[in-house]
């Protein structure tokens, strides 16, 4: 898929914390495996996505363990690696962290991987300004359509006065952190259409009780304040403190 005409953000956004502290890695890595949530990583220039989870956290012997994706081409993807760039949502975090070497390894009679453990680790705040959720009911649609490029719909799940929110969307649409889809277009059936641009912040991959799956992604919405406190004033729910 050709992303040349998607408009990129050239600003890096801060990260809320950065640390090569082994002790603080190895805390973070620790609390992610006891709660066993999902790692994704991007392969192949983003063509395959690979879901897992951590097996073993070990800074002494300076090694990490996860287990095999489902899917056997990404799981030859990762070993052929250098390094492999994971993602994690934790609560109100975004956790990244990238760990080298990729090779196969055997951890209590089953097939793993064993990675060289991570240098740096990095964690994102989420949510600044209050989310209000978007009841199902509304089905509030954002619509992506770049000419030539690519054109999509996204469900927004929440979105926050400050312009931060949250989409779904089909696992075969690939964005990476940092693009900037131009003059999309928010539709909800009892409000005008609102333009937006939308700058994609991180992504995971989400199991729906039907066995599906829809990748869930961190965004922000850019467009006139106006607008968009106008859309959040609609919904009353507030995630912050209904969490």
């Amino acid at each position: 898929m050709s992303r040349e005409s998607i408009h990129r953000n050239d600003k890096a956004e801060p990260a809320e914390l950065l640390t090569r502290s082994r002790a603080e890695i190895a805390k973070t890595l620790d609390r992610i495996m006891r709660r066993k949530l999902q790692l994704t990583a991007y392969l192949d220039d983003d063509e395959q996505l690979i879901v897992t989870r951590l097996r073993r956290v070990d800074p002494v012997e300076d090694y990490i363990l996860v287990d095999y994706g489902q899917s056997r081409p990404a799981n030859r993807l990762l070993l052929e690696r250098k390094a492999v760039l994971f993602h994690c949502e934790s609560g109100r975090q975004h956790i990244q962290f990238s760990a080298p070497l990729p090779r196969e390894a055997v951890e209590d009679g089953n097939a793993v991987v064993r990675l060289g453990f991570p240098e740096y680790l990095m964690q994102r705040q989420h949510r600044r300004d209050p989310r209000f959720r978007i009841p199902p009911e509304l089905r509030l649609k954002c619509m992506v359509e770049c000419p030539g490029v690519i054109s999509f719909d996204m469900d927004v799940q929440d979105i926050s006065r400050g312009g931060v929110g949250t989409v779904t969307h089909a696992p075969d649409v690939k964005l990476e952190p940092g693009t900037v889809l131009p003059g999309c277009r928010i539709r909800h059936p009892l409000h005008r259409p609102i333009c937006v641009d939308l700058e994609i912040r991180h992504s995971t991959v989400v199991r729906l009780p039907d066995g599906t799956s829809k990748v869930r992604t961190g965004c922000r919405f850019v467009g006139r304040a106006d607008d968009i406190a106008e859309l959040v004033g609609m919904f009353s729910l507030d995630l912050d403190e209904s969490e």
